[in-house]
């Protein structure tokens, strides 16, 4: 199962204050993903932050103006 991205990306940011426990998926992706895409979600997709789903649309959409490093970990390699 693909490990979501971005459900950590709040927090990591110093953007994750006292947000509902649903608004991050259940499992987690790692210190590496977060840091591949996290400049790109905060510079493509800020207004959907932190609904971790909203981002991985978003990231989805716009994978044509992602990072390399970003791209590969959307796509899973």
């Amino acid at each position: 199962m693909r490990q979501s991205v971005f459900c950590a990306l709040p927090i990591v940011t110093g953007l994750g204050m006292a947000l509902p426990a649903n608004a991050y998926s259940a499992d987690p992706g790692t210190p590496q993903q977060v840091a591949a895409c996290k400049v790109d979600a905060l510079r493509l997709c800020p207004l959907d932050i932190p609904d971790t789903r909203l981002v991985e649309a978003c990231m989805q959409r716009r994978i044509a103006d992602l990072s390399p490093a970003c791209r590969d970990t959307v796509q899973g390699k």
